[in-house]
Formats: C-alpha cells, sequence, structure tokens
C-alpha cells in the first residue's frame, strides 16, 4: 500500500457509485492550486471490473478471483508495472501510463464518446498500453480512426511515424506509415532529426520496402494498362463507328503511359490533380476524320489505376524493423 494519498479523482463519467475498482494512473501533470507551477498528481478513475474483465486479458487475470493465485497475480501485475493500493473499500490498481493514455482507453470500452489521440505521438502510447493490457478491440478502433477516419499521419511526419511505430513494434502502424513515405524522397533533407531516432534494422527495412514498393507500382501499372487496352472503352464521347479517333485514342493511352511511368519514379505524383492536368493537354486531341475533340473518363481512368496500384502495394510488407515487430 502506497504511503501517499496525494491523487486527484478524474470526475464524471468515472465517478460511479457502484464502481468496484479504481484504475489510478502514473504522474499527470495538473496545476496545484496553491501555485502557478505544474504539479504531479495520479489520477483516479472509478471504473467497473466487469467490464475490465470483458476488455482485457490482462484486468481478468489481476481482477478473476478463480483465474489464478494470489502470488501468481502479483507476478503478472509488478510484469506490467502495475501496483496495489487500497482506497477506502476499493482495490486500486496503480497503472504507469498517464491519466489521458488510461482515459482514452477507458473511453473506447465504456459507453460514452471515444476520445481518440490527436498526434501520432498519442496514437502509439495509447496502442501500446492497449497491446500491453491484451485489449485487442480497442486497439483495433484506435488503429481504424487514426489511421482512416481521421488520419494523424501524413507524408510529411510519415518517416517519423514509422520510426516510432518501429521503435514501440507496432508492426501495423509502421507498415502504413512506411507506405506514406513513398511520397517522399529517401534523403537526408527529407528525414532531418528523426534519423537520429531511427535504429539500422528500421532503415534497413523501410530501405528494402521501398525497392519492393517501386516493383508493386509498376505491376499495378502494366495491370492497369492490359485493362485499359486502346482506350476505345474510356472515351465519353463514343462515336458509333468505334474505329473512328482511333489514332488520337492511341495518342491518349501514350499520354497515360507517360503519366505511369513518371508515378514509378516520383510516387507523389499519384494523384487526381497530376492526372487530370497530363491527361488534358493543351488544344486537345481532335480525331481528323469526325473533328471531335477527344475526352477520356478521366475520374474513372484514375479510379483505375489507383485500384490496381494499391492493390498491389497492399501485398507488399516490409521486413520487421525492429526484433520486436
Amino acid at each position: 500500500m502506497s504511503p501517499s494519498r496525494d491523487y486527484a479523482n478524474f470526475g464524471p463519467p468515472f465517478d460511479d457509485s457502484d464502481a468496484d475498482v479504481i484504475l489510478r494512473s502514473g504522474s499527470t501533470s495538473v496545476l496545484a492550486p496553491e501555485s502557478a507551477e505544474d504539479s504531479v498528481v495520479p489520477t483516479d478513475f472509478l471504473v467497473h471490473k466487469l467490464l475490465l474483465i470483458k476488455a482485457s486479458s490482462v484486468f481478468k487475470s489481476l481482477l478473476s478471483l478463480s483465474s489464478e493465485t494470489l502470488d501468481q497475480q502479483n507476478a503478472e501485475a509488478l510484469r506490467h508495472g502495475i501496483k496495489h493500493d487500497i482506497r477506502g473499500n476499493l482495490p486500486v490498481l496503480c497503472l504507469p501510463e498517464d491519466r489521458d493514455t488510461v482515459h482514452r482507453i477507458l473511453t473506447a470500452i465504456y459507453p460514452v464518446d471515444i476520445v481518440s489521440p490527436q498526434s501520432f505521438e498519442l496514437m502509439v502510447k495509447t496502442s501500446v498500453a492497449a497491446r500491453k493490457y491484451g485489449m485487442p478491440s480497442v486497439l483495433a478502433l484506435f488503429r481504424k480512426f487514426c489511421n482512416h477516419v481521421a488520419p494523424v499521419v501524413t507524408a510529411e511526419n510519415a518517416f517519423r511515424a514509422y520510426v516510432l511505430a518501429s521503435n514501440e513494434g507496432l508492426k501495423e502502424e509502421a507498415l502504413e506509415a512506411a507506405q506514406l513515405t513513398l511520397s517522399q524522397p529517401q534523403t537526408f533533407e527529407t528525414y532531418g532529426s528523426s534519423l537520429c531516432s531511427a535504429s539500422g534494422p528500421a532503415l534497413l527495412a523501410l530501405w528494402k520496402y521501398r525497392g519492393m514498393a517501386v516493383q508493386a507500382i509498376k505491376h499495378g501499372v502494366d495491370l492497369c494498362l492490359e485493362e485499359v487496352g486502346d482506350f476505345r472503352d474510356w472515351r465519353l464521347n463514343l462515336p458509333s463507328d468505334r474505329d473512328c479517333c482511333l489514332r488520337p485514342t492511341l495518342r491518349l493511352r501514350e499520354q497515360f503511359a507517360t503519366f505511369t511511368k513518371r508515378i514509378s519514379q516520383n510516387f507523389s505524383m499519384m494523384n487526381v490533380s497530376n492526372f487530370v492536368d497530363t491527361m488534358s493537354p493543351q488544344g486537345g486531341f481532335t480525331c481528323p476524320m469526325c473533328k471531335r475533340q477527344q475526352r477520356l473518363d478521366k475520374l474513372r481512368l484514375f479510379d483505375c489505376l489507383e485500384r490496381h496500384v494499391r492493390d498491389q502495394i497492399e501485398q507488399v510488407s516490409p521486413m520487421s524493423p525492429s526484433r520486436r515487430l
């Protein structure tokens, strides 16, 4: 039992009168009332054993009376950096994670609004804690939100995100970040100070991944070119004579092939804006027979290209950037 009672209550919604266990966060900076300085105060969350047991294999081991002996439970707690305390008649599990990390995890298992990480650093901290406590559904929830609903990783911070995820052994997050690094050159200027935090194995894995990704992009392009053929069926103004306008159509295909060649050299070009600009040459392509200017279904064509390229990239996984992956 800890000798100090220096803690803060989180408050609603984690202050129910029928709570039967307390999770106490590690050191958290809160404003001390007697000074203008930040003081370090743990925070108590009054929660329910049943929800913790359903969400976490580690908490199930620590809180289920029939699961293990007391000595085994204590050993499990120490292995995860958890200490025991008591407050009134409630048991307290003192966690090493900070207040905000504990809060985010609890919002993922309680019927309350989910508090999602707003930066990749916070996402990593939350993901590490969820994995540590055996909470796969929580981990999957935050991964989906941060990668697809409200992305916290961009091409600009992708390398830094890759390094952080690699260092923490977060394989899926490392792969997501590695994919985004394809839009940036692999240079000292691009990687900047984040290089200091990158391990040799992580850098080697990323270098190998980029090489495989380039080949995947080229293969995706080949599959797209095979599907589009001579572009006859990708025109918006189809003439009754399918052979009419064939010459300018072939010129459009050459233009398309030129664009696809560039994206394997510079993946940052893989966006709709660049594609439309490339496929809309000044003056257009006019058929010498029917005098029609050729118009392609550019959005459909780009969707086809993106689908094939993304599908191929998704099949490429970097070699484990650290021994913990």
